[in-house]
């Protein structure tokens, strides 16, 4: 069986670039590739399909040049070819690691090809885009994000939100910087064990902070909206750097968790606003704007002002038609 490769097709227009066409090349084919959908409400599910043979290819390596010598669309343009450049991506069609969130590779615009049905269009694009998750997990956690915030307002109807209180410690905010960790931590082992060959019961930072090569934590900036004359947070900023490791408001929490006596001071409202936001992250990066019920139980009380940029090469891109997602594990 031949070997495929999948190439986008770039159109430049002074500096900035757009994608126009997507082909799978094998090692003597070039083929037109389509995006086809199913409706599955309130899902659309993508699957590929290859349309037609373009031209055999000769040469993988100048595959622009053959395209504006054999493609009957392109060949007629040959006199813009330094208006265009071709990209082979690094993507396997259906291949996702679990509870990790990436976009879809999908129509980037009108000009991609793209399977349309008369009269849906619009309903189309308001849809979300399938990927397999648990939603009993996924929707569990909105609810546990939610009572979160409800406890925050609570606290701050009594303390203002602002940086003069952020030493202001308490028992209500300690047992809500200990809810809030405990939730960090079930989120972490949730995204760590199915994406690593780990069987061990009892796992620690040290292993969760591999989690930030593929999730980019410290790359996420969250503002309160409720609360805008706060700055960004950054709960997980410098995870991962130098070897550290340990994350200042977690240091927190373990030690008001075991030593309350000792260590209330550490449950102040600057770490229990570190914990929940970092919370939030959490479940942006595993489910992005799609987190189930987001709107109906979490509004907009979390404006996430930086998120990571992704390479187009760490995109999903959909199964072909008739096979199904596949997991693969991202630490490995």
């Amino acid at each position: 069986m031949e070997s495929e490769d999948f190439y986008l097709l770039f159109s430049k227009v002074g500096d900035s670039e757009s994608v126009v066409d997507f082909f799978c090349c094998t090692d003597s084919k070039l083929m037109d590739v389509i995006f086809d959908y199913e409706l599955e409400k309130p899902y659309k599910k993508w699957h590929l399909k290859k349309s037609s043979l373009i031209f055999d290819v000769d040469n993988k390596d100048a595959l622009i040049d053959e395209l504006f010598t054999k493609s009957p669309i392109y060949s007629q343009n040959q006199n813009l070819k330094d208006y265009y450049r071709i990209e082979r991506i690094n993507v396997t069609p259906g291949e996702y690691s679990p509870r990790i969130y990436r976009p879809h590779l999908l129509p980037i615009s009108n000009l991609m090809k793209i399977q349309r049905i008369d009269g849906i269009e619009s309903e189309l694009f308001q849809l979300q885009d399938y990927l397999p998750l648990n939603y009993e997990t996924a929707i569990s956690a909105t609810h546990q994000l939610a009572t979160l915030i409800d406890e925050l307002e609570y606290i701050c109807r009594m303390i203002h939100p602002s940086q003069k209180n952020f030493a202001v410690f308490g028992h209500e905010i300690r047992n809500l910087l200990i809810l809030a960790c405990t939730e960090v931590e079930a989120q972490l082992r949730g995204i760590y064990v199915p994406n690593s060959n780990t069987s061990k019961k009892s796992l620690t930072m040290k292993e969760y902070c591999s989690l930030n090569k593929v999730l980019s934590l410290n790359k996420y900036a969250v503002l309160y909206s409720l609360y805008p004359w706060l700055d960004n947070f950054r709960p997980f900023q410098n995870w991962g750097s130098q070897n550290q490791i340990q994350l200042t408001w977690y240091q927190a929490y373990n030690a008001v968790k075991h030593d309350r006596e000792n260590e209330f001071e550490s449950a102040n409202l600057e770490n229990v606003l570190e914990a929940i936001a970092a919370v939030a992250i959490l479940l942006y990066a595993q489910y992005g704007e799609k987190l189930p019920f987001r709107r109906e139980l979490i509004g907009d009380f979390f404006n996430f002002v930086e998120v990571p940029k992704w390479d187009i090469n760490q995109y999903y891109l959909p199964p072909y038609k008739g096979e199904s997602w596949r997991p693969t594990k991202a630490l490995n």
